[in-house]
């Protein structure tokens, strides 16, 4: 109907939007209107508690199911993380409640300046400043050996994920900045 964020849908779509940018499709009970769901009723409200073990599921397997693609081709797949809050309240439980259990996945990709992939919590990995990423690709370039950049108690992202375009994922997954 015109909506720029995919919704709720029970077999049709419902003019309810999530904010979130996945479709959550179940046999929802809906309004006599057939415009929205019933929010008060038991039975949706057992669907919306099975929807963020069933997202972190699907989600954690997408981001390990590329084994051969490069590490830069993980980031655009954080994109369907649901960074934006919902105007409906039952629904932003549902958003806390995917937030926190993603907490407990490795997820995050870290540089390793190799081609292999290994993947962190996000409270075990950190961002760099800009400035020093630039040092860095410079100290590459000039044979510098960086393998062992992040044995310092924190684990580093990876460069192709420590962008300014990801900042809302990186922010709603709690990644935060190396400490001076």
């Amino acid at each position: 109907r015109g909506t720029s964020s995919p919704g709720i849908y029970a077999f049709l779509p419902t003019e309810m939007v999530t904010n979130f940018p996945f479709i959550i499709q179940a046999d929802f009970v809906l309004s006599s209107s057939r415009e929205s769901i019933r929010l008060d009723n038991a039975w949706n409200q057992g669907i919306l508690n099975c929807v963020p073990s069933a997202f972190v599921n699907a989600f954690t397997s997408l981001v390990k199911s590329i084994e051969n693609a490069p590490v830069s081709s993980l980031p655009p797949m954080f994109r369907f993380l649901p960074v934006n809050a919902s105007p409906f309240t039952n629904l932003n439980s549902v958003r806390a409640s995917i937030q926190k259990k993603l907490m407990d996945e490795n997820i995050i990709p870290w540089e390793l300046y190799s081609e292999q992939k290994i993947f962190q919590k996000p409270g075990e990995v950190s961002r760099l400043m800009p400035a020093f990423w630039e040092l860095l690709r410079k100290g590459k370039k000039q044979g510098v050996s960086l393998s062992n950049i992040s044995t310092h108690g924190r684990h580093i992202l990876c460069s192709s994920f420590d962008e300014k375009k990801y900042d809302e994922v990186l922010t709603f997954l709690g990644l935060k900045y190396v400490d001076d």
